[in-house]
């Protein structure tokens, strides 16, 4: 047990993330602790919370581990911002890339790059079932497709998209057939 009164997870203890400080020779990873509390939340890609040299700052998880290179104590996170993860390995490859190259750091990069949290956003799930097919004398013919080839084996969940079935012959109606048609 810690002085802090917190466990490291029992699993991956270490996060390693950047930190938001607009100092260009900060622009490199940091190692922190994972509380055991926030274990299932943190995961690489999502945004935390840590202290930094006695503030309280932003952080980018780029991956989880069970060790650290670094020979000192380490820091617990403070607390994971939102449930979705903003970054994703190749996005992270990309920014630091463009980091690089252009002579910005990586969190300049990913400010510019990923999306703003939208807690709303995060926390609203889907009330109403999906629509169906539009019918009535007034409609084109429209089908329910599914956006990738693994909704269309049935494998995943369908998210349908709307589109306008193309021709008209005889088995058109199931051109844009529903999931697993």
């Amino acid at each position: 047990m810690k002085r802090t009164g917190r466990e490291p997870a029992a699993e991956r203890p270490v996060a390693r993330l950047m930190v938001d400080v607009p100092l260009p020779h900060l622009d490199r990873p940091f190692d922190y602790l994972v509380p055991e509390q926030l274990s299932d939340a943190v995961q690489a890609g999502s945004r935390v919370r840590v202290r930094f040299a006695g503030r309280l700052v932003d952080g980018f998880v780029l991956e989880r581990r069970d060790s650290s290179e670094h020979d000192g104590r380490l820091a617990f996170l403070e607390r994971a911002v939102g449930v979705e993860p903003v970054l994703t390995a190749d996005t992270t490859r990309l920014f630091r890339a463009v980091a690089d190259r252009y002579g910005g750091s990586f969190v300049d990069v990913v400010r510019l790059g990923a999306p703003a949290r939208h807690a709303g956003a995060e926390a609203s799930t889907i009330a109403a079932p999906w629509p169906s097919c539009p019918t009535g004398a007034t409609w084109p013919a429209w089908t329910q497709r599914c956006t990738t080839p693994s909704d269309r084996a049935g494998t995943s969940r369908c998210r349908p998209t709307w589109a306008r079935a193309s021709g008209t012959g005889a088995g058109w109606p199931h051109a844009g057939a529903p999931c697993g048609q």
